[in-house]
């Protein structure tokens, strides 16, 4: 990406001169247009070494990207992994499934760094590896300062994504998500091997999308959507290959029980036994009309981790789990509760238990804190 390096675009176009156009895979010998954009596109964004963003201002970019690293490992990597380290049982399953998880694999690393899958289940779009490529040099400034003010910020810094603040990336027409994911990633060292965009069928398996589908889109899929949904394989300091499967899907039970919210739920049973993390959610998985996507942890998980928008006490009763607490929780953030008097039942029970089996202080902030901002955590392990 040092000056006017090529776009996405050409790369397409020499794709289907060498490949066919419905190729699922690059020719052999040769990267193929998407991941080759993707590792441009992380290697400037991330400061590499020779590697510079066409911005005028990314020398401060860097600057910047450095403080932002230098704050998020002393006050979230250093202290986290080795506590959640701890805490979590042997023998878990190689699979993290995150919901609601926005683009922070930044903490699905942290919770369980040698799963070989990481799968995010998000309302919000991957988007394309070459935007900020297609946008002019004015843009391109303007996009690269909301990327670190908002979402990059919020993530590494706040301890949590924001929607708004992705979402507000969107609006600058830069892929706000996928770039988040990807400092997220450069946090633990990582390396990008191939980036692939997918749709979920209806029978939950995943359908790669060609280089030409992602340009003109599918009979199931518009072209505007295409974006929505990728495939990250990477790999860490110990050489293993991992993926992430980032999944658009809205998880409210409506959805969730029609098309095509069937077949991300297909999808969702098919990974079997997981590793369940959420934090963040706006507690959501306290409400009824989330029963579906807490069904699916309390049924496949083997072990939780969340903040206090995990599943709360009242739907543990019959079931395996045990809840752990630590820290300190008040009542929920942003007094959502008093938007909704099913969750205020839920906040006071919630309260009580801290209340009564807090193993002490949190020392790190993962996802929300409560209402006086206090640090907190919860695990739930199965007593079967």
């Amino acid at each position: 990406m040092t000056g006017r390096t090529s776009t996405t675009a050409l790369w397409l176009a020499l794709t289907f001169a060498t490949c066919g156009a419905h190729a699922n895979a690059p020719a052999p010998g040769r990267e193929g247009a998407v991941t080759h954009a993707a590792r441009s596109f992380y290697a400037a964004l991330t400061c590499e070494p020779g590697q510079r963003l066409d911005v005028e201002d990314h020398a401060e970019h860097c600057a910047r990207l450095e403080d932002y690293r230098a704050r998020n490992r002393a006050g979230f990597l250093d202290l986290a992994m080795p506590f959640i380290a701890r805490h979590r049982p042997a023998d878990l399953p190689p699979t993290l499934l995150y919901p609601f998880a926005g683009a922070d694999l930044l903490t699905s690393l942290v919770v369980h760094p040698d799963a070989e899958r990481y799968v995010h289940l998000t309302l919000d779009d991957g988007g394309p590896p070459d935007a900020f490529e297609r946008l002019d040099p004015p843009r391109r400034k303007r996009a690269l300062r909301t990327l670190m003010d908002d979402a990059a910020r919020w993530l590494l810094i706040t301890g949590y994504n924001s929607t708004d603040s992705l979402r507000r990336t969107q609006k600058e027409e830069l892929a706000g998500v996928l770039a988040t994911t990807l400092l997220g990633l450069a946090m633990h060292g990582g390396k990008l091997v191939e980036l692939r965009y997918f749709e979920v069928l209806e029978s939950g398996e995943l359908r790669y999308l060609s280089d030409e589908e992602l340009v003109r889109g599918t009979p199931s899929l518009p072209r505007r959507l295409t974006y929505r949904s990728f495939e990250l394989r990477f790999k860490l300091a110990d050489g293993r290959e991992r993926v992430l499967q980032h999944v658009w899907a809205n998880l409210h039970d409506t959805w969730m029980g029609r098309t095509p919210g069937a077949g991300v739920l297909a999808f969702t049973r098919s990974l079997g036994p997981v590793v369940f993390l959420t934090k963040a959610n706006e507690y959501n998985l306290w409400r009824r009309d989330f029963s579906v996507i807490r069904d699916v942890a309390l049924a496949q998980a083997r072990w939780m981790i969340s903040d206090s928008s995990g599943v709360p006490t009242r739907y543990l009763a019959g079931t395996p789990w045990r809840l752990e607490v630590h820290g300190t929780f008040l009542c929920d953030k942003a007094d959502i509760r008093k938007k909704n008097r099913e969750i205020l039942r839920v906040n006071d029970e919630m309260v009580r238990h801290f209340a009564e089996h807090s193993k002490g202080p949190l020392g790190f902030r993962f996802g929300y804190g409560d209402c006086r901002n206090n640090n907190h955590l919860m695990m739930h392990f199965r007593n079967d």
